[in-house]
């Protein structure tokens, strides 16, 4: 998907320097947007978006002044309404996957599909994918996931029903908050629907 260049804004920068669409290929570009639950780190290229991840404090770079896509709006668009409660559904995002492997794409891209407020087993997803003995590659996969949230991997979860690792500061404190965090907003809106509580069993992974 060819990146529409038609927006203009101020962003982070690999590189001091001002520059036309034509020179960005091989630039990285970077947005951070704080959340209730610590800093996300967009980096998109020309391909797309690169990565969201976690990080602990905005990095050292230099400022730059650049045409971005009018995806990235969107796509920081989704991220806040999914931390203000609401459900993602990427539609007009390009993600840059240049750099992924084949198993690793297909394990993100069953991922992706796992709804918010339910989770799945690592042994689940390997089946999903037609890979059922692959179990631990499956984990190895999520744990290299360039796009938390977005692709939910906080939503995989071990066999025995414990929470498994998550790679991202705060590790696994964080991941259970995460799903606490869907939890609520799926009973929420629920109950927004109905006009009733409504009959969520909550996970005992999610008991304090």
């Amino acid at each position: 998907m060819p990146v529409d260049f038609t927006h203009a804004g101020y962003f982070w920068s690999s590189n001091p320097c001002l520059y036309d669409p034509e020179s960005l290929r091989d630039q990285r570009y970077y947005y951070f947007l704080p959340n209730p639950f610590g800093l996300l780190q967009l980096c998109w290229t020309s391909g797309g978006l690169q990565s969201v991840c976690w990080c602990e404090r905005e990095p050292r770079l230099a400022p730059a002044t650049v045409l971005f896509p009018r995806w990235l709006d969107r796509a920081v668009a989704y991220l806040q309404h999914y931390f203000r409660g609401g459900r993602i559904r990427l539609r007009g995002v390009p993600f840059d996957w240049s750099g992924i492997r084949p198993f690793q794409r297909q394990v993100l891209q069953a991922c992706r599909r796992i709804p918010m407020g339910q989770t799945i087993t690592y042994r689940d997803l390997a089946r999903r994918i037609g890979q059922a003995t692959a179990v631990r590659a499956v984990a190895r996969a999520l744990a290299a996931n360039p796009w938390t949230i977005l692709i939910p991997c906080h939503r995989v979860i071990r066999h025995d029903g414990s929470l498994g690792g998550y790679s991202a500061p705060g590790g696994t404190s964080l991941k259970q908050k995460l799903l606490a965090f869907e939890y609520q907003a799926c009973r929420q809106a629920s109950m927004s629907t109905s006009g009733r509580p409504a009959r969520f069993l909550q996970p005992h992974y999610l008991a304090s």
